[in-house]
């Protein structure tokens, strides 16, 4: 099992990289999907409505994997 700390390291690398690239919602994706393998469900649930929110903001429709995850997290 991953360390809480390289998960968060993890987080902030994708964190990173999303900030780079905002429109690819795959890091975002797999960032909430760390954090939910780790339990950590509120902070799943921020990264994906963050990501939510930014391709709202370009203008881009929310993806079925964004989509897919928000109905994992409120499972």
């Amino acid at each position: 099992a991953e360390s809480r700390r390289d998960v968060d390291e993890a987080i902030r690398l994708l964190a990173r990289a999303t900030d780079a690239d905002p429109a690819d919602d795959r890091r975002p994706v797999q960032a909430a999907r760390l954090l939910l393998a780790q339990g950590r469900r509120g902070a799943a649930e921020t990264v994906v409505r963050r990501a939510e929110t930014v391709l709202d903001e370009l203008g881009l429709p929310i993806t079925s994997a964004l989509r897919a995850l928000r109905s994992e997290i409120a499972a």
